[in-house]
């Protein structure tokens, strides 16, 4: 079949920038509609399009499912078996057809991939590149705390060319390098003929740009998180989760992912000595927190960790950074200045952990939006991990940017959103206005940075990117720095961020320029809205706007349709009909804010509110995209409308606020509202008439206690204001007192159903319904009014399952559950709250507590169950090692090593054995995996030349390792206790090949064949090994080797040459 595949070849706007015009910058290849394309014919598409060689493989490395039903595949570009970095290009799947590929791969031309400098040597270069005194290396206990860092290995690679504006490819080793005094962190890449330092990629990502120049933690106990209660230094009063360790509540929790921690580092570098913060009762007030050491910043610190992680699980489903819920840490008062910088005044993510200054200039760098900023760069690393550097860096700037936007109107919308750090002494920057903070609000337009320093101005034209979700968000109109006059449309934060949140984890690669933006913005927002969207017209727009691509053109002329009108209208519904369009494709209906696409000429609303008057248009849309005019009407609702309540707030929720409200059914716990009002109409308690019935209000004081006064309404007679006599049901004069309760009557006379109840505090005096004080705080909920006899039956819980379980460490816990039911309300099992943890990594007796209230209030005794984790077996396991000698015991010996490459038990030569005799030898091993080495020291092992020898390790019954036939020596690894054997990385990385002419083999990546040149040696045999390091084809030695009959992967090819071997790795397609 002829395929038909529309290209979009993505050209230069970086003068400066690093992509050559060739086939292979192709960016995004988009699919045609009308033919379908099998994701498994991504490969064959790519090497087709992309003009790939038989020098060229592509590796399938990563696939992801997303919510819209996608299907993303990513591939690693491969040069004759090594690696090409930032090779990588994506398949777009849904229903298994391909629907658009997009990545960046390039041409290493006749570049020559063995190395003439050793990997010590690069090494040493790399180290001496960036001229530190200290490396995290040399301080293992802080290194294992940074995801346990090691000292950099190097990986050898092709580098592309055109990274560095060079237009010839270099073979490079890559080394993580990551210094503590001056502190950097980034990927150095020396060249592996020349030792020249080619590139250096950043891993540790700052707030700003920057130029650079003891306590021990306790062992503690900890319990179970709690919720707290923080008067933040920036964000008011908020609630945390802590954890109660040792007497004291820390800055540790576990409800979110593996948790979020917040250390000390009390103006030390060294992160192994950081201690936590403590509070004796959980509540971490100012006056014990906001002092000379201002520890209240931490609490900013592990709020904003605690926000950021909400808005991403909850907006995203995004489970921490990695997706995997991975632990947040961040690192408070860490004192910048001996870790080599010239101020305290920055923030940064250095790959693993954050870590925030304290501030020269600045108060310390702890806000929620600095917060954000600094994971959005862990989500960036673990999502389109774009370089840091010009414009893919500026990119990685401007999204963390754009995630403190997000997550500060997530989190709290009365704070300035488009500025980042205005509560630390800043801004620093805007994402409404770039220009007022050096930054520009146009790409290549005034204060756009051309220059090398700032990783080439990351921190400046992030601008662009900035400015470009600000435009989005709230839609703007002018002319931009190119007199490019523009109008765009709103599409609110939300879609914003889900447009940008798209991009960034599907549409962008790590080497991906602002013009890969755009298309990939429009691309998100038409998978996202569809095709023709108010949201695809307003992506296209804003980047328009900020000086990228045209503006969106509308194709669509059609007629707006005819004879509108409106009938069968109801309380809460109508009818809508009009008149067909020629050329119409189908038709957008609009009623009020809602749209909805029609293919017909009728459409139906449910759902509205009563006597309630509605905007009503339909517009007819194109097949090619696009709408015509509009016809336009009101529409109104029969019935009643919607009741009308005051306005009523406290000004200030800063020193006291309503912290709990009980009645019936409704036990509520809150923090401050900011604006001192709560919707929370949604939370609701039955009533009856003539019965009476309790209101207790439980207030929280930031600091001092203040005396308050009280007042809750019910509106009985439902019509929309508490000013009827007897709906003010109980007051309370202003007092210190902790909670204040109330005892109240229904009236007879109440109309049934559901009503509104106010409940108010204010500082000092006694509220009336509809002020506006300045101290206190307001809440609205909804209370129904029914007849009948009081409910004063307590619901009944019963466990599911047994009362005790017993578990071992290690062992996964699953709940159980229990079931209740009631007199009046049925089943509630639903309503069941299950309080307590288990935790099955720590043996102990653990609790878990079910309890229940029906709709009158009446609480269900609580029924517990008990969990017990019973400490793992730890002891050793005996293997026996077995050896049947041939004629030659003398040229046998054996040694087992550990992980580190230690022996740990060993035997042989045995001159004293006789020939064709079994030695049984048993060891005992600790948990963990394991070498076993069989050696003959003539090198034609033990079987069959000179007697039939064998030799078997075994665990019991279970075979181990087993073998006769090899040359001078044969390693098979195992595992004991339960560990589990290398992964594909550690074998991957673990091979050392032959670097040297003497040994080629060619065609790599190859589908039938090796052919193997070997000059100046002779080999006996070969052996082939999987990524597993599982032998799996040998033979004795021929210069053609058949592997037509492996599985595509990747292997290492083992030439045994007497007691010497040389390895190779290859790719089988």
């Amino acid at each position: 079949m002829k395929h038909k595949i529309i290209l979009f070849l993505m050209s230069l706007l970086f003068s400066t920038g690093i992509y050559a015009q060739n086939k292979r910058q192709t960016k995004f290849i988009k699919l045609d509609a009308f033919e379908k394309h099998n994701v498994k014919d991504a490969k064959q598409l790519i090497t087709t399009n992309l003009g790939l060689t038989s020098d060229d493989a592509l590796v399938k490395v990563k696939t992801e499912n997303d919510q819209l039903g996608f299907t993303h595949d990513t591939y690693q570009q491969y040069f004759q078996g090594v690696k090409v970095e930032f090779g990588i290009y994506k398949a777009h799947a849904k229903n298994g057809n391909l629907m658009l590929l997009n990545g960046a791969l390039f041409s290493p031309g006749k570049l020559k991939v063995v190395p003439t400098l050793n990997k010590q040597a690069a090494f040493d270069k790399a180290v001496l590149s960036v001229g530190a005194s200290r490396y995290l290396w040399e301080s293992p206990d802080e290194a294992k705390i940074m995801g346990n860092y090691k000292k950099p290995e190097g990986e050898l690679v092709v580098f592309p060319g055109e990274v560095i504006n060079k237009s010839k490819a270099r073979l490079a080793y890559k080394f993580d390098v990551y210094a503590t005094q001056p502190v950097s962190r980034a990927y150095i890449y020396v060249d592996a003929h020349s030792g020249a330092i080619l590139y250096s990629d950043s891993i540790i990502k700052h707030l700003d740009h920057y130029s650079s120049g003891t306590r021990k933690n306790k062992s503690v106990s900890e319990a179970p998180f709690v919720t707290g209660n923080a008067a933040t230094r920036y964000s008011g009063n908020q609630s945390i989760e802590t954890t109660l360790s040792g007497g004291n509540y820390i800055l540790r929790e576990t409800t979110r992912g593996n948790g979020i921690e917040t250390y000390d580092m009390n103006m030390g570098i060294n992160y192994n000595s950081a201690v936590n913060f403590t509070d004796n009762d959980n509540s971490w007030t100012a006056a014990e927190h906001a002092n000379a050491n201002k520890d209240n910043a931490a609490l900013d610190a592990h709020w904003g960790a605690e926000k950021t992680y909400d808005y991403f699980y909850q907006t995203f489903n995004r489970d921490s950074y990695d997706d995997n819920g991975a632990a947040i840490k961040s690192y408070v008062h860490f004192d910048l200045v001996e870790y080599g910088y010239d101020n305290q005044d920055n923030a940064f993510w250095n790959g693993s952990v954050m870590t925030y200054g304290d501030g020269t200039s600045f108060d310390p760098l702890t806000s929620l939006d600095i917060a954000a900023h600094e994971i959005g760069h862990a989500i960036c690393e673990n999502t389109a991990n774009l370089t840091y550097s010009y414009q893919s860096g500026a990119m990685n700037e401007g999204f963390s940017d754009i995630w403190a936007a997000s997550v500060e109107y997530y989190a709290d919308p009365a704070k300035d959103t488009w500025l980042l750090a205005e509560e630390i002494g800043g801004p620093i920057r805007s994402l409404s206005n770039p220009n007022d903070y050096g930054q520009p609000d146009t790409y290549l337009g005034t204060n756009w940075y051309t220059g090398s320093g700032d990783s080439g101005g990351v921190h400046y034209n992030s601008g662009v990117l900035n400015h470009w979700f600000y435009i989005l968000t709230v839609g703007k109109n002018g002319t931009n720095d190119n007199n490019d006059a523009y109008s765009v449309s709103a599409v609110g934060i939300d879609a914003a961020s889900a447009i940008a949140y798209r991009l960034e984890s599907v549409y962008l690669v790590s080497s991906s320029q602002y013009a890969d933006a755009r298309t990939g913005g429009i691309q998100a927002a038409i998978d996202l809205f569809g095709a023709g969207s108010a949201e695809e017209i307003a992506v296209t727009n804003a980047w328009y706007a900020v000086g990228l691509g045209d503006e969106y053109v509308q194709t669509c002329a059609l007629a707006a349709p005819s004879n509108l009108g409106s009938s069968n209208i109801g309380d809460n519904n109508f009818t809508v009909s009009w008149g067909s369009v020629s050329g119409a494709d189908d038709y957008t209906i609009t009623i009020g804010t809602t749209a909805n696409t029609v293919s017909g000429t009728t459409y139906t609303a449910s759902g509205l509110a009563s006597g309630t008057t509605y905007a009503v248009s339909v517009v007819a849309n194109c097949t090619t995209g696009g709408s015509g005019s509009s016809a336009n009407s009101n529409v109104t609702t029969t019935g009643t409308a919607p009741l009308n309540y005051c306005d009523s707030n406290g000004n200030s929720v800063s020193d006291e606020y309503i912290a709990r409200v009980q009645l019936g059914s409704i036990d509520n716990v809150t923090g401050g509202t900011s604006g001192g009002y709560a919707d929370h109409t949604s939370i609701s308690a039955s009533l009856i008439k003539g019965a009476s019935a309790t209101i207790t209000v439980t207030p929280t004081w930031s600091g001092t206690a203040y005396s308050e006064g009280y007042s809750v309404w019910i509106d009985y007679n439902q019509d929309g204001d508490f000013s009827d006599s007897g709906e003010q049901v109980w007051t309370q004069s202003a007092s210190k007192t902790t909670p204040v309760s109330g005892t109240f009557t229904v009236p007879s006379g109440a109309i049934n159903g559901a009503t509104r109840m106010r409940v108010s505090m204010k500082y000092n005096a006694v509220p009336t319904s509809c002020e506006a004080f300045s101290y206190g705080e307001v809440e609205d909920y909804t209370v129904t009014i029914t007849s009948g006899t009081a409910d004063t039956v307590k619901p009944v819980i019963a466990l599911t399952g047994s009362a005790t379980i017993n578990l071992t460490v290690g062992d996964t816990y699953n709940e159980l559950g229990a079931t209740a039911t009631d007199d009046v309300d049925g089943n509630l099992t639903a309503s069941i709250s299950i309080t307590g943890t288990v935790n099955t990594s720590v043996a102990g007796t653990y609790t878990k507590n079910y309890n229940v209230s029906d709709a009158a209030g009446n609480v269900a005794n609580q029924v517990s169950r008990t969990v017990v984790v019973n400490p793992a077996s730890t002891s050793d396991t005996a293997v026996n090692l077995s050896i049947t000698f041939d004629n030659y015991p003398e040229e046998t010996s054996w040694t087992i090593t550990d992980g580190s490459g230690s022996p740990v038990a060993s035997g042989g030569t045995y001159a004293s054995q006789a020939d064709g005799s079994t030695l049984n030898v048993s060891t005992e091993l600790p948990v963990g995996c394991y070498s076993l080495t069989i050696n003959d020291a003539y090198g034609d092992g033990i079987c069959c030349s000179y007697g039939n020898g064998s030799y078997t390790l075994t665990d019991g019954s279970v075979v181990l390792a087993s073998g006769a036939s090899f040359a001078s020596s044969e390693t098979t690894t195992f595992c004991v206790g339960g560990a589990t054997s290398a992964t594909f990385s550690a074998f991957t990385s673990g091979v050392t090949e032959t670097l040297d002419n003497q040994f080629k083999i060619y065609p790599n990546p190859t589908k039938q064949q090796l052919n193997v040149s070997l000059v100046g040696f002779k080999a006996q045999s070969y052996e082939v090994k999987n990524i597993l390091g599982q032998t799996v084809l040998q033979g004795r030695y021929t210069n053609i080797i058949d592997v037509s009959k492996l599985q595509d992967g990747i292997y290492v090819l083992q030439l045994n040459i007497g007691e010497k071997t040389k390895l190779k790795k290859f790719i089988k397609q």
